[in-house]
């Protein structure tokens, strides 16, 4: 298992697909506070969501396109 990097996208456990779009905070020196998140966009709707890294895996899973 790894981290998303942008331009990969992922199934979620409900079966939507979802399109990485960055990985935020990447560079920050406060991680309690600005954790890494996952910005990423549903690929039906087009809509944008983030999600702090640490809780990614456990709705996600890689797919090949």
């Amino acid at each position: 298992m790894y981290d998303p990097t942008p331009v990969s996208v992922w199934r979620h456990t409900n079966g939507t697909t979802y399109f990485v779009v960055a990985i935020a905070n990447k560079e920050s020196k406060d991680p309690i506070k600005y954790p890494k998140t996952v910005v990423y966009r549903n690929m039906d709707t087009f809509t944008w969501y983030s999600r702090p890294l640490d809780d990614w895996h456990r709705s996600f899973e890689e797919i090949e396109v």
